[in-house]
């Protein structure tokens, strides 16, 4: 789904705001590799997923209720967030495949903005249909847990996006080195700070979503960080105007 509503995204946005031509987008589909993953950075997210899901699980049915009505939702809009992925990687790749680095900053600009205003869409979204999803996923008996990690997860939703955008960027960029540390390294911290945390809290479903968005945090700092100003040797090193 992502990458069939990429298609018409991309050609809006960009030839719209002059970007990109209708034959550059067609090229960058043409080269953009939209498979391309580092294994080591999948398998870092497949653990931090099942880390968080484990930990809801023990504390009880309803935190477990919870966690998965939340995370199915959070899944449900990756699927939108991961078309400005798509987009980021193909027309970044494209452009710097044909060292038109200016024109590839341009493009990571717009599809942070992009991924940033939907985030943003997608919050309201959670805050406006807060009741009907409950009253359609969660038990009656978890109800009363809901609210909070809900919050959490509508907050970072913005937050969220942006760690899409950045990614399918350090794909175009074929950072993907810098992208396996960052994840590496985020991962870390959160197992760390979710098996952590009951030494000097109670543990609950919204400590997990707090850990959770402190994962996200650290993905995003270290993938805009990479972007702008950028550090090492950031093929976006330069500023973007």
């Amino acid at each position: 789904m992502s990458a069939l509503s990429s298609s018409p995204s991309i050609f809006w946005i960009f030839n719209f705001l002059g970007i990109a031509t209708q034959t550059d987008v067609a090229k960058a589909h043409g080269k953009g590799n939209t498979e391309l993953r580092s294994e080591i950075t999948g398998l870092a997210m497949l653990v931090a997923g099942a880390m968080g899901t484990r930990k809801a699980t023990v504390l009880g049915p309803e935190s477990g209720a919870v966690h998965q009505a939340i995370r199915q939702f959070w899944i449900f809009t990756a699927l939108f967030l991961d078309s400005f992925a798509v987009a980021g990687q193909s027309l970044v790749g494209y452009f710097m495949g044909s060292d038109r680095v200016e024109m590839a900053k341009r493009v990571a600009k717009t599809i942070l903005q992009w991924s940033f205003g939907l985030g943003c869409a997608l919050s309201l979204g959670m805050w406006v249909g807060e009741t009907p999803l409950v009253a359609i996923l969660v038990p009656e008996s978890a109800r009363n847990a809901f609210s909070a990690p809900w919050m959490v997860a509508l907050i970072m939703q913005p937050i969220n996006a942006m760690a899409f955008g950045t990614d399918g960027i350090h794909w175009g960029t074929s950072d993907f080195r810098f992208l396996r540390n960052a994840t590496i390294t985020a991962t870390s911290v959160g197992i760390t700070l979710l098996y952590g945390w009951a030494l000097f809290f109670e543990q609950s479903i919204l400590s997990i979503w707090i850990v959770t968005s402190i994962w996200i945090a650290i993905r995003v700092l270290f993938g805009m960080a990479r972007i702008w100003p950028g550090y090492g040797n950031a093929p976006l090193k330069t500023p973007i105007n």
